[in-house]
């Protein structure tokens, strides 16, 4: 985002919420050459068209997020309608209601393609992260505009150490390009001029934090 906008410094103002479903579609194998269409009980077919919303779901919701990133299909063979297909789903939104909004479409839209195809759709909703609002992102946006660097407000779109600090301590996030928009990868890279600048952010938003805790302690 950074990246695409130009811009040298992110301020984290929310970290992502996050709900995790295993999906298990289960149908019916049968030999591909000898079940007509409108016989089968195709459990690929039903998986397919449930990652496709996922992807329509995202869509549809400001800063959705809908990913599929492991997939099982049983038996996995060439000439055999797949009976049997599990795989793992991802949704994310930095607003709770929005995400809630996202899990309930999902839920309907199984519970639909179960029915119209005559199949099982196992949604199993395992896992759930509350989104977090940074407390401390304002002593990030002035020591930001202090050193008169280019900036926007930035979502934390996986996971972070400072979503479960925010409920200790006061807490933000500083965010520099990387290279491609790629993070959270052994091929991550940002220049050490990108990286100084977050340094650098860094070192002033503590001077600014201790100066303003400092007046208000009187």
């Amino acid at each position: 985002m950074l990246e695409d906008e130009k811009k040298s410094i992110g301020i984290v103002r929310l970290g992502q919420g996050i709900r995790w479903y295993n999906v298990e579609v289960v149908g019916r194998p049968s030999h591909s050459g000898t079940t007509p269409m409108h016989l089968r009980k195709d459990a690929m077919f039903a998986a397919s068209a449930i990652v496709t919303e996922m992807n329509a779901i995202a869509l549809r919701h400001e800063n959705g997020l809908g990913t599929v990133g492991f997939m099982q299909v049983w038996p996995n063979s060439r000439n055999t309608i797949p009976g049997n297909v599990k795989f793992s789903a991802d949704l994310r939104n930095p607003v709770p209601e929005v995400l809630l909004t996202m899990h309930e479409e999902l839920t309907a839209f199984c519970e639909k393609i179960a029915k119209e195809h005559d199949l099982e759709v196992k949604l199993d909703p395992f896992w759930y992260f509350a989104p977090v609002e940074f407390n401390a992102s304002d002593d990030v946006k002035a020591a930001t505009e202090k050193l008169g660097y280019s900036h926007m407000d930035i979502y934390a779109g996986a996971g972070h150490d400072a979503c479960y600090m925010a409920d200790l301590v006061p807490t933000g996030m500083i965010f520099t390009p990387c290279l491609n928009g790629i993070s959270h990868n052994e091929a991550e890279y940002s220049s050490p001029e990108e990286c100084a600048a977050g340094a650098n952010v860094l070192l002033h938003t503590m001077l600014e934090a201790s100066e303003r805790i400092a007046k208000e302690q009187g």
